[in-house]
């Protein structure tokens, strides 16, 4: 662990900041980082939550760093970066982010999920694109991905990321934020890029629909908007609402009409179960129940055999990862 004390804000924090998109997990962050790199003038490696996720602030005075556990990052690891170990744990931040922009033919855009706070206080003039999509999809992916096995819990990440926003809204100038929906990236493409390009500050360039030539990913298609009316069930779809009601009509997303109620203690306890069950039993057939267990293991009673563990882990995540 790497400790610094924060009596002063770093002077390049000020200077060159990137854009960051920021958006919930399954929210399309990786289709606008695709369309954002096929551009000729920008730049857009991908996630870089690992960036923040292991810079801490401890009572208000201190930061740190875990630069071991950062070592052991599946996204640290495919990065490339080089860890600096410089006086004050912010600037290991920056340097990572200056290693980006040494690589970038342009504009740097980074993408986060979290972390919000912190990317706001150590770039305080940067540009945030809030990317959001109907939480009721992104429910039904996260179910997909087997981070959560029912659409009551799947939606938290969700409610994380945009409660994050709501919160730290007020803080940010309003010309340095822009608001994307998901679902008018994938019907009107063109006209949201153009207004990416602009808030951004470069032209807009056809060349950001190349990027189904070199990638997994197809051209925009409106399949990929509201799934969740023929993959959840309608009390999936209650429950998602009954948690994100207020959220989902303040970001223009319209009811069900399904009836809202909350779940009885019983229901509750059958959710909880099969969100477990569902979440280990995913993990286990896709890592191996050996090396999903003693990952599990080893980081909570014997750290210095959890990288073995972790690393088989990171080597099955990146041959399913779709690029």
């Amino acid at each position: 662990m790497f400790r610094s004390a924060a009596k002063n804000s770093p002077a390049r924090l000020q200077m060159n900041s990137p854009t960051f998109v920021y958006g919930a997990l399954r929210s399309g962050t990786t289709l606008l980082k695709l369309m954002l790199d096929s551009h000729e003038d920008i730049s857009c490696p991908g996630e870089v939550d690992f960036i923040l996720d292991y810079l801490k602030k401890e009572d208000g005075a201190e930061w740190s760093y875990d630069l071991d556990r950062l070592s052991l990052d599946f996204g640290f690891q495919d990065s490339n970066l080089n860890i600096c170990e410089l006086p004050d744990a912010r600037q290991i931040a920056l340097d990572f982010v200056n290693q980006l922009r040494k690589r970038a033919r342009g504009l740097l855009v980074l993408n986060i999920h979290r972390n919000l706070d912190k990317a706001v206080e150590l770039f305080p003039s940067a540009k945030f694109i809030h990317l959001v999509r109907d939480p009721r999809d992104v429910a039904r992916s996260c179910i997909d991905m087997g981070w959560a096995g029912t659409a009551y819990f799947s939606v938290e990440q969700w409610l994380g990321t945009e409660r994050s926003w709501d919160r730290l809204l007020p803080q940010l100038k309003t010309r340095s934020t822009m608001e994307l929906a998901y679902e008018e990236l994938i019907l009107n493409t063109e006209e949201q890029l153009r207004r990416v390009c602009s808030f951004i500050g470069v032209a807009y360039s056809s060349s950001m629909f190349s990027y189904s030539d070199s990638s997994t990913y197809e051209a925009p298609n409106s399949s990929a908007i509201n799934q969740w009316k023929t993959k959840l069930t309608p009390r999936e779809v209650a429950l998602v609402e009954t948690r994100v009601k207020d959220m989902l009509l303040g970001r223009n997303y319209r009811l069900s009409g399904f009836p809202l109620t909350l779940p009885s203690w019983e229901e509750r306890l059958r959710l909880v179960l099969k969100n477990k069950s569902y979440v280990w039993k995913f993990a286990c057939r896709r890592y191996g129940y050996f090396n999903f267990i003693m990952e599990q293991v080893t980081r909570r009673f014997a750290k210095p055999l959890n990288r073995i563990f972790l690393e088989r882990i990171n080597e099955t995540i990146r041959k399913h990862l779709k690029r």
